[in-house]
């Protein structure tokens, strides 16, 4: 359900999505994972050669979504211990900001804890000044300085040629769905609209046979600091968002949605890479036209790519979701295409928890024989 009320403040001077940190197993193999299957361009790294002693870095960029993932060099450095904990996945969603002190303090002085304050950093391209706070789970916030600098990326980053141009697929972040444990929804959409000003501007509710999910939007001015926020629902089975939980040892980022102006094309090409979705079954298709209405398609293409269709009173978006991508069934990536629609595809939510629930009624499955060939082994 959409909020009437949209009417957004910025007291943090928040001006969108600086970058995204991922901690990662193996830096290059994510780098190139996300490069050779996404369309990212690498532009710049770090490491003991850029003066960077515990970690090896790596900044892909397209349109105006920017990654860095990062590994770490020893096994009891913060990065690999975080990797390790949880697998690979967003560590820190960092704001742009114009005072990156005054946006820290703010923030503080609303509740937020204080994991780094502000620091500036410079080389030969000039300065970046930069502040952490904490978020859910071992997520972070960073506030990004940046207007006096000129670099690759940040100080003690070295800019790297792309080694081929790939053809730009996705335009930038749409929005970050948070998973987080039952009963702490609300709190945590306090902590966003108390701390950034941020506004809840959807609710909604789904339940199935097996499990359910409540969920809540906040957002705040730019298109991209949009934050569904999920909490399991108790129900017979253990719900998706209760496993994601349980394999990721806490809360944190479920999936990252990256915007596109042509995601059949982007489907496409990514399934030619070996990218895998989550399955829509025919039935989601058969009275497609007359839940939607015209979209400008035809809608065998939807159902041949099993790409979701959703409408509301500003017009209509298309969206896909991949399977987990991090090893573990947790982090995950959404391709939207909007046209005209802000909403997050609310008559496509109980059709993706269906399909997340197939993937791990599967999983679960599997987990059951593969005990009993165990068990017979053993006898």
């Amino acid at each position: 359900m959409l909020k009437a009320n949209d009417a957004r403040e910025n007291p943090l001077g928040i001006q969108g999505i600086d970058h995204v940190q991922l901690y990662v197993g193996n830096a290059d193999q994510a780098a190139h994972y996300y490069s050779a299957a996404f369309g990212f361009q690498i532009l710049a790294y770090a490491g003991p050669d850029t003066k960077v002693r515990d970690r090896r870095s790596l900044v892909l960029e397209q349109g105006d979504a920017r990654l860095v993932v990062s590994s770490g060099l020893d096994p009891d450095s913060p990065v690999a211990r975080h990797a390790a904990l949880h697998g690979d996945g967003v560590k820190d969603i960092a704001f742009r900001v114009p005072d990156a002190e005054g946006a820290f303090d703010r923030a503080v002085r609303q509740g937020a804890r204080p994991v780094r304050e502000p620091v500036r950093l410079e080389d030969e391209h000039g300065e970046v000044r930069v502040a952490t706070i904490a978020a859910f789970g071992d997520t972070l916030h960073s506030f990004v300085e940046r207007d006096q600098y000129r670099g690759a990326f940040l100080p003690n980053y070295a800019a790297r040629p792309p080694l081929r141009r790939r053809k730009r697929r996705f335009t930038g972040f749409d929005h970050f769905a948070v998973a987080l444990p039952a009963g702490s929804l609300d709190g945590w959409v306090d902590f966003y609209q108390r701390v950034f000003g941020f506004q809840e501007t959807f609710e909604q509710n789904v339940t199935t046979s097996r499990t359910g999910m409540r969920s809540k939007v906040v957002r705040g001015v730019s298109d991209d600091t949009v934050f569904p926020l999920l909490e399991p629902v108790p129900g017979p089975h253990r719900s998706q968002v209760q496993e994601f939980l349980n394999f990721n040892c806490g809360p944190g980022v479920q999936h990252a949605a990256l915007r596109t102006d042509d995601i059949v094309a982007a489907v496409r090409s990514l399934a030619r890479e070996g990218i895998e979705f989550l399955h829509t079954p025919d039935g989601y298709y058969d009275d497609l036209p007359a839940r939607v209405g015209e979209v400008g398609t035809d809608p065998s293409i939807f159902r041949q790519y099993r790409i979701m269709v959703d409408r509301d009173e500003s017009g209509h978006l298309l969206q896909i979701f991949t399977k987990a991508i991090a090893g573990r069934p947790t982090f995950f990536l959404e391709l939207i295409e909007r046209k005209g629609s802000r909403g997050f595809g609310g008559g496509n939510i109980r059709a993706l928890f269906e399909a997340v629930e197939r993937e791990q009624a599967a999983r679960e499955a599997g987990s059951t024989e593969a005990g009993e060939r165990r068990e017979v082994e053993r006898v």
